[in-house]
């Protein structure tokens, strides 16, 4: 089973702590990654199932990630914070680090 598969079942009906859990985890493999990753402009070829083969470097991947994680928090806001009857909050990644330099330890 694909990284992607475990985790999708790992969510699949956890609470919030959980998510949370598993949240940090994926950041941390994320970091360990960029550590150890010299070379993030050198050319690759990625193969995917449905679109074939794209030539783009590691970087760019990193930019998709940041940017997706974006608009996914975009869509949480919008279906369940506004349907519940709740104002929207900020989704913008520089946000989150000002929150984070503020938080103690």
């Amino acid at each position: 089973m694909s990284a992607i598969g475990r985790l999708k079942r790992e969510v699949k009906g956890a609470g919030p702590d959980r998510v949370k859990q598993l949240y940090g985890e994926v950041a941390e493999g994320y970091r360990a990654f960029l550590k150890r990753e010299e070379a993030l402009d050198q050319a690759l070829t990625v193969k995917h199932p449905r679109y074939g083969e794209l030539k783009t470097r590691p970087s760019d991947l990193v930019e998709h990630v940041a940017n997706l994680g974006t608009y996914h928090r975009g869509h949480i806001t919008a279906m369940l914070l506004r349907q519940q009857g709740h104002a929207g909050i900020p989704s913008n990644y520089v946000i989150s680090l000002y929150k984070l330099q503020q938080e103690p330890g």
